[in-house]
């Protein structure tokens, strides 16, 4: 009887501890719903204060945080002038971020065994215009082509912007082929580029039969119920875009971009949810493996990946370290439209977000409310930073000056050549990086045995390699370095600086001469002859401020849509100034005892030598006979 009794006791105590428990969990799960949508809530007063200071007409955003329901709210207007609310389903312009589709379909082809990574171009698509001096050696492959590694220049006559989409992508790659010349041999330098993107969607039409755009939505948009998302411009963009704005606060409207695979994705923030989701759970899409998903996060065809290091570009993907966790994804900007795209396969958390104004300023924030959002109570295993040991003997000599030699546009070598140049330090436990534009350093340390240097979050980021061409280089991430004179360098810039400074005062000078002078001569009866130095000296001031004016005055939009006049005008005075400066060298050796003395005849000297001084310059980065269009 005790027995029973005891055991009947133990049961309610049981039963009541069980009820406890229960209610303790509902509890729980209420305050951490409640706790959840309190977070969302401050989350979109922190984005709307964000789109309203800084004056950007429409936000949207999405997001999936692990455990936690996902998240999308649009914030503003579809344009300024109509009032409408813009929604989840508004289309917002994604730029460049469209360039993980073709990576998507390269890979899908490559699970269904229609082709490789590994594959020769050359032998896909023989039809295809381009140039490869290393082609016997080393072909360019179909990973080069999505890695940046191809070594292809990125030229704006590629950009080109037409009034519809009607023209296919074999015609598009025919507009300005001599863009597609490798400057290195392939696969050792990435250089970022929309046309490898744009060849690699050719390859999926040459072995599928379908056009690219017909591709994507069978096979990629229809599967993830990305039902709107569009790489032609859509017939519902009239009632449900969101029109980008410009700086000027003009509407740019619907670009037609030539280089569709690359930077024309439209869709709406619920369809980005969904590719979202395919990166953080590709085992639910059915559409790429999860193998195929995590080789997008890397690149492989490049001196930083097979020297060990962990560079921040991928395949079709690019990489931040953020607050010590590391995320993929894509950035994009088109004229007025800027986005992100970013996921941390670790946590299963990302977002994707859009503004319609190109802002710095609220891009950043934006960035960094999400990234707080996301990271909230995230207990997952950061990346860490290991003991600093002694720097590896041999970076004993890397210490110096060095400039970069893997630049996306050759048209800006001839600043970037100073823009990007780095003064290295070394001590003995750390490499030092101090940009010499800024004076911003980065600080990389020995972690290992090996010859790889490491970054604050313990990621392997600097290295000295043999590159094919240049030899011994300095890496890091994905820059390659090599090293440089310092004499030569700052020779090069003193008189480059000084040359730039007695032309603007030409100006003055030119003016001068062909304005007030006249007057002079007309009151004063003079009838002094103008010589000739000076008259080919104020020719070649003419010259270059009508080269350079249309290029410094308008902005960006603007510059791509008038192409048409400013690129033929560009490349006749890229022809004429060195010509006529030069002559008008040769004028002032030959006529320089008959130039009035002393200040006169200095000045006028000084002006024709710095013209000649930047017209070789000019001639040694091959700027002459310019063009920026097809």
């Amino acid at each position: 009887m005790n027995n029973t009794l005891k055991e009947q006791t133990i049961n309610k105590f049981t039963s009541l501890c069980a009820m406890f428990m229960l209610s303790f969990s509902a509890i729980a799960t209420v305050n951490a719903a409640e706790q959840v949508k309190d977070n969302i809530e401050q989350l979109s007063k922190e984005i709307e204060s964000i789109r309203i200071s800084h004056n950007v007409p429409a936000i949207g955003v999405t997001l999936i945080k692990s455990g936690e329901a996902k998240y999308t709210q649009v914030f503003g207007d579809t344009s300024k002038v109509s009032n409408t609310a813009a929604t989840a389903d508004s289309l917002f312009r994604f730029g460049s971020i469209t360039k993980v589709i073709p990576g998507i379909a390269i890979l899908q082809l490559q699970e269904q065994g229609k082709l490789s990574l590994d594959d020769n171009i050359r032998s896909i698509a023989p039809e295809l215009a381009f140039e490869n001096p290393w082609h016997a050696t080393n072909p360019i492959k179909v990973e080069h082509l999505l890695e940046h590694t191809t070594g292809w220049d990125s030229h704006p006559a590629e950009q080109k912007i037409y009034t519809n989409d009607n023209n296919e992508l074999k015609e598009v790659l025919e507009i300005y082929p001599q863009s597609r010349v490798s400057r290195w041999v392939p696969g050792t330098r990435s250089a970022y580029s929309n046309t490898g993107p744009t060849v690699a969607a050719r390859i999926v039409e040459i072995v599928t039969g379908m056009s690219f755009s017909t591709y994507v939505q069978k096979h990629i948009f229809q599967p993830l119920q990305m039902h709107n998302s569009h790489l032609l411009k859509p017939k519902s963009w009239d009632t449900q875009g969101v029109l980008p704005y410009l700086n000027n606060g003009l509407s740019a409207g619907y670009e037609h971009i030539a280089t569709r695979p690359a930077s024309s994705l439209t869709a709406s923030m619920t369809d980005m949810n969904q590719l979202l989701n395919l990166f953080l759970y590709p085992e639910q899409s059915k559409i790429l493996s999860a193998a195929s998903v995590e080789r997008m996060q890397r690149i492989e065809s490049e001196l930083a990946y097979q020297n060990g290091l962990v560079s921040f570009q991928g395949f079709a993907h690019v990489k931040d370290m953020i607050n010590n966790e590391l995320f993929f994804g894509h950035n994009g900007g088109i004229p007025g439209a800027i986005s992100s795209l970013r996921y941390s396969p670790t946590s299963k958390t990302g977002y994707v977000f859009a503004l319609t104004s190109a802002n710095g300023a609220a891009f950043s924030k934006i960035k960094k409310v999400l990234t707080k959002f996301i990271q909230q109570e995230n207990s997952e295993t950061k990346l860490t930073s290991s003991a600093k040991k002694a720097l590896h003997s041999d970076f004993n000599n890397a210490a110096g000056l060095y400039t970069k030699i893997n630049s996306s546009m050759s048209l800006g070598n001839i600043i970037s050549y100073f823009s990007d140049a780095v003064q290295v330090t070394a001590t003995k436990n750390t490499l030092a990086f101090t940009w010499l534009k800024g004076g911003y350093q980065l600080s990389y340390h020995q972690q290992s045995d090996s010859p790889v240097l490491s970054n604050k979050d313990g990621l392997p980021q600097v290295t000295l390699a043999q590159d094919p061409i240049e030899g011994q280089v300095l890496l890091r991430n994905a820059d390659v370095y090599v090293q440089t004179s310092p004499g030569l360098f700052y020779a090069k810039l003193v008189g480059l600086l000084l040359s730039i400074v007695l032309i603007v005062t030409s100006i003055i000078y030119t003016l001068y001469t062909f304005f007030v002078r006249p007057v002079i001569k007309l009151v004063t009866k003079n009838n002094a002859s103008l010589s000739q130095p000076r008259t080919l000296v104020c020719v070649s001031s003419t010259l270059l401020l009508t080269a350079i004016m249309p290029i410094l005055l308008v902005g960006e939009f603007a510059l791509f849509n008038n192409l048409y006049w400013i690129s033929p005008l560009l490349t006749v005075m890229s022809v004429l100034y060195p010509l006529i400066t030069l002559i008008a060298g040769a004028s002032c050796i030959k006529h320089f005892k008959n130039i009035n003395k002393g200040f006169h005849r200095l000045y006028l000297s000084s002006i024709v030598l710095a013209h000649c001084v930047l017209a070789l310059y000019l001639l040694s980065y091959q700027l002459v006979a310019v063009t920026l269009s097809a």
